[in-house]
């Protein structure tokens, strides 16, 4: 199946939006703007996890965000790009969307990391059946994503210093509940499994979301045969319903990684 994201799209941005201690100001979200995410920013998966990135390993983070550094850092994205959600979608998570924001960034991080980590392998020895299965160190699953019961636990950094995180016990986050069931512990820093258990767990994730998130919708431009058979394959619009549609829908598109939904 070859996937393509609707160019015709539109998305709004709220150049007034204000976020203060994590939370936004309902009356600032004004004055919004029409934009077209699939013409000018189909990096924006990567934009958001990299901001994860900034912030997962530093001594101020907190998924309950009362840093105004943080809330700065989200409200620009959404004066830039726009809320993840509709705003009456959006509205029960207004209080604390900062921390909402974070955790949905956890999430794309994961799975930007991951799968460029089996596309780099690909690449070194394509030719090699086995890869697939062979076991890969890949980021630990469990510490990037937050969906349920919340446990405090210590993160230890790329430079060896330790901060204090809170993380949740996974059971939306196929990833992370399949490295839990595996045994990995929610400390440690990489979880050894094949490239064929992680790019299933991307899968399971990318069905969810992009089953809520999206219309796909078929394309019927396909040159048949004269038996009725074709050797093209399928094509699929994806027409997002909102921004994080889009962002999954980047995750699936902007990869070598064969992942179908």
């Amino acid at each position: 199946m070859i996937y393509q994201i609707d160019t015709e799209w539109e998305q709004l941005r709220y150049p007034d939006a204000k976020l203060v201690s994590g939370a936004f100001e309902l009356d600032s979200l004004v004055g919004e703007e029409s934009w077209y995410p699939a013409r000018t920013n189909i990096d924006l998966h990567l934009t958001l996890a990299e901001i994860f990135e900034q912030w997962s390993f530093t001594p101020h983070f907190s998924t309950h965000s009362k840093n105004n550094s943080l809330d700065i850092e989200v409200q620009e994205w959404v004066r830039s790009y726009g809320l993840l959600h509709h705003v009456a979608d959006s509205r029960p998570r207004f209080g604390k969307y900062a921390r909402t924001f974070i955790e949905t960034a956890g999430m794309i991080s994961w799975i930007t990391q991951s799968t460029a980590l089996v596309e780099t392998m690909q690449k070194i020895d394509s030719n090699d059946m086995d890869l697939i299965d062979a076991k890969i160190a890949f980021p630990n699953p469990l510490q990037y994503v937050t969906p349920s019961k919340e446990i405090a636990h210590t993160v230890v950094d790329h430079h060896g210093k330790q901060f204090p995180r809170t993380v949740t016990e996974p059971h939306q986050f196929a990833p992370a509940a399949k490295a839990q069931m595996s045994g990995l512990h929610v400390t440690s820093k990489e979880w050894n499994t094949s490239s064929r258990t992680v790019l299933n767990c991307i899968q399971k994730v990318l069905n969810t979301y992009l089953s809520t998130e999206v219309d796909l919708i078929p394309l019927n431009t396909l040159t048949h045969k004269s038996d009725g058979t074709s050797d093209d394959p399928a094509q699929c619009l994806i027409r997002p319903k909102n921004l994080i549609g889009f962002i999954w829908s980047l995750c699936l598109t902007q990869t070598d990684v064969n992942i179908s939904v």
